[in-house]
């Protein structure tokens, strides 16, 4: 991670269900993009949805020393629609090759 990006950010451990773990597995998969990107983008979306629904709990984020309020837009999506089905369809391609030569031995 680059030091501008990772000195914005602070590390935090969740334990998932490996269920939802192999679920976000499988969404991050399709959209190109890293599990923790997509986990990222859920959390901002899911509060967005909260305060817009009126929960309080994530009205009003006011940070400690003097810092920007907390910004909670959902990120915006780094690759075209095209190029993402581009590159989902030759994963696709791959993934099928690799089953089919599983299956043969």
């Amino acid at each position: 991670m680059a030091d501008e990006v990772s000195e914005n950010m602070v590390l935090r451990t969740v334990y998932l269900p490996k269920d939802l773990d192999l679920l976000l597995k499988a969404a991050a998969f399709r959209d190109s993009t890293s599990k923790n990107d997509l986990i990222r983008e859920l959390i901002q979306t899911g509060i967005a949805t909260m305060r817009s629904d009126g929960d309080k709990r994530f009205s009003t984020i006011e940070p400690k020393g003097g810092r920007k309020p907390v910004s909670v837009q959902p990120p915006m999506r780094k690759v075209d629609d095209a190029a993402r089905a581009r590159v989902n369809a030759a994963r696709r391609k791959r993934l099928v090759t690799a089953a089919k030569i599983a299956v043969s031995k």
